[in-house]
Formats: structure tokens, C-alpha cells, sequence
């Protein structure tokens, strides 16, 4: 069975970390500093099988090289603006098998950064999307060097997934998305009860992660651009009405980029 545990980093930053049952060898995922994951390894007595990077911002690398130094294991990550410590590129709709026997895709998610790409690993019917800093849960990357039309397209494809795809998004941003969601829509009991529930996890030290595609369909407005009630809120905003859901997309990315 597979297990994928977040070890927090930096500030507030998951390292994934994916182990199998009956398996001394992990995968790990955006190693941003390498001391947390060295801790792990020699608590569960295990090794590095492969790393795999989704983006090149320096909280997502900065532990590579020492890792590798350390394990002597090949590092997966994008062929797009390929990252030094990159020995394996990969693009759209690449696979590798993880163990010899679980996929995982690669999907290309600009907008954020160019070369942003997700992992998607199929357990038998369970899905797992790994996709760093494209979805927070209720919110969205910032745009580095992408535009608006990028990220959105890449968030509706995450959108398109199977519902109950679990989603492992890098950082513990949660409560301050919730935070910008109900500025946008305040009446909203259920971001009212959601937050609710991620402050009683955050008070314990738990993540408020992984969350899955039909959860981010509800509180997320990012993904619901499209409503009649998200509309409306970034109509109001912005003081006139936009003409499409990208424009709707586009006010609402540049009114959190400003919050």
C-alpha cells in the first residue's frame, strides 16, 4: 500500500515523501532543504530511491544536491528550463514506475512557473495528483513567469480529474486561502464550517493536507470561476462586469495577489 506523508520544511513548506509497504525505499518530492528528509531516512531506516521535482524555485531544490550526494539516487523533474540537479528530464505524459509497479504521469501545469509540472500515480482505482504550487486547497499558485490563461487551463485540467483524486499541494496555506475566500464570498457557511475545521487541525500541529478534487470543487474559488456567485463578488470588485470565466479568473488571481 502506498504512503505519502508530508515532512514539514522552511517555513511552511511540505516535502512529500512516498514509502510503500513492505518497501525500504522512498521517493521523495521537493526536497526544499534536506535535513528534515536526512531525519526521516534514519528514523525509518530507509533510503532514497529517486527524487522527484516538480518546479525550480529554490524551496523545492535547495536540498537536492546534498541528498544526492548523500543516496546517490536520480532526481525526475522538468525537461522544460531543466534544473541542474536534474539527471532524468521528463515532459507531458511522461511515465515512470514507481517501484516497478505504481505509474506516474507527468502533467504539465504552467502558470505559476514555465516549467511547473504535476505527478499523477495511479494506486488500482486511487488517484494521486502531486501538484506542488499549481493548487493550494481554496487556493491557487502565484504567477512568477506564466500568465493567467496558463494557470487556469492547468487548474481546470486538476479540476478534470476523477473527484475523489487526492491533491498534495507543497505548502500549508490553507487557513489564509479560507481567509481570502470568505472576503470574497463572507456569507459562505461552508467556508465558515471549513475553516473552522482547519483551525482545530492547525492548533494540533496536523496538516490540513492532502485534500481531494471534490473537496476543492466546493470551497475553492479558483475552481468555481464559473459560478454565478464568484462572478458576481469579482464583478463587484472590480467595478464592472468581465466579460468570461478568464476574466473572472484573471481579477480574482490579481485581487489575492494584493489581499
Amino acid at each position: 500500500m502506498l504512503n505519502i506523508s508530508p515532512l514539514p520544511a522552511i517555513s511552511d513548506n511540505y516535502i512529500w515523501i512516498l514509502a510503500y509497504t513492505g518497501r525500504s525505499d522512498v521517493y521523495v518530492v521537493d526536497p526544499g532543504e534536506a535535513a528534515p528528509v536526512q531525519d526521516y531516512l534514519k528514523k525509518n531506516s530507509n533510503t532514497i530511491r529517486a527524487i522527484l521535482v516538480t518546479h525550480q524555485h529554490w524551496d523545492h531544490v535547495t536540498g537536492i544536491a546534498a541528498l544526492v550526494d548523500e543516496y546517490h539516487c536520480p532526481v525526475f523533474g522538468p525537461a522544460i528550463e531543466q534544473h541542474p540537479t536534474v539527471t532524468n528530464p521528463v515532459a507531458e505524459g511522461d511515465k515512470i514506475n514507481l517501484w516497478d509497479s505504481l505509474p506516474a504521469e507527468v502533467m504539465e501545469t504552467p502558470g505559476h512557473m514555465p516549467d511547473h509540472i504535476c505527478w499523477k500515480i495511479s494506486e488500482g482505482e486511487n488517484l494521486h495528483l502531486l501538484c506542488a504550487d499549481t493548487l493550494f486547497s481554496a487556493g491557487c499558485g502565484r504567477i512568477f513567469r506564466g500568465s493567467h490563461k496558463e494557470l487556469k487551463h492547468s487548474l481546470d485540467r486538476i479540476a478534470a480529474l476523477p473527484t475523489q483524486t487526492r491533491l498534495y499541494s507543497a505548502h500549508e496555506y490553507t487557513l489564509n486561502n479560507l481567509k481570502f475566500a470568505l472576503a470574497v464570498e463572507p456569507e459562505s457557511a461552508v467556508l465558515l464550517e471549513e475553516q473552522g475545521r482547519v483551525q482545530a487541525l492547525r492548533r494540533e500541529h496536523k496538516p490540513s493536507l492532502p485534500t481531494t478534487v471534490e473537496h476543492e470543487l466546493i470551497i475553492n474559488p479558483f475552481l468555481r470561476c464559473g459560478t454565478q456567485e464568484i462572478a458576481m463578488a469579482v464583478n463587484k470588485h472590480a467595478g464592472r462586469k468581465l466579460d468570461d470565466d478568464l476574466a473572472v479568473f484573471t481579477e480574482l488571481r490579481r485581487w489575492k495577489d494584493v489581499y
